[in-house]
């Protein structure tokens, strides 16, 4: 293994490693926030997630990246993370002698039940997402993965979030979001197809 990864790979995870130690957790109820959705419906948001996740997840682990989980799970908790991360830091070298040809970066992944809900991020996560890309210097992507009768679908798209945001609306449930322009796919992953064929 070239000794650049190491320390280029390394110094990333890190980087990130010391950003999540320094992350803060604000009760709700000091926020003054009070929440639209049902403590069934979050739990519900969460198995969801928990499925969606591990099933893109596989994907590059059956493609030889390797992945590190990096975010929290506070669904049993009334609380806030202050500066979120995503679901997984994730790296592969294609060519050990050519840093430049190597892919590392973070994703999160988002489960929707409709494809016209694809690029819609709530902002407050992007808000977070993006403090971490510029701290440790890491591109970022959103994955978008359709539920159909409570399981992901070959359905997929991403967004890269250097990009800007198209739009901002508040949802049904009172939460600032952001819409993004979105590719078919998975980043890094050609490969992969999706069963979106135009949009």
């Amino acid at each position: 293994m070239s000794e650049i990864y190491k320390v280029v790979f390394r110094g990333k995870l890190k980087c990130i490693l010391t950003h999540l130690s320094r992350q803060t957790s604000i009760d709700l109820s000091k926020l003054g926030v009070i929440p639209v959705k049902t403590k069934k419906q979050f739990l519900d948001n969460y198995n969801l997630h928990d499925k969606a996740t591990a099933y893109i997840a596989l994907k590059y682990f059956q493609n030889n990246f390797s992945l590190h989980p990096i975010g929290k799970d506070l669904r049993e908790y009334r609380v806030m993370i202050l500066n979120e991360v995503p679901d997984y830091y994730v790296e592969k070298l294609i060519d050990i002698e050519s840093i430049e040809n190597s892919n590392c970066f973070c994703f999160d992944v988002k489960s929707k039940r409709k494809i016209k809900y694809f690029g819609w991020v709530n902002e407050r996560a992007v808000h977070g997402y993006k403090i971490l890309a510029k701290k440790c210097k890491i591109p970022i992507y959103l994955i978008f993965i359709l539920i159909e009768n409570g399981n992901p679908t070959e359905t997929f798209g991403y967004c890269d979030l250097s990009i800007s945001p198209k739009e901002r609306r508040t949802a049904w449930d009172k939460n600032k979001v952001l819409i993004y322009d979105w590719k078919v796919g998975l980043p890094f992953l050609p490969t992969i197809t999706s069963t979106i064929s135009n949009f």
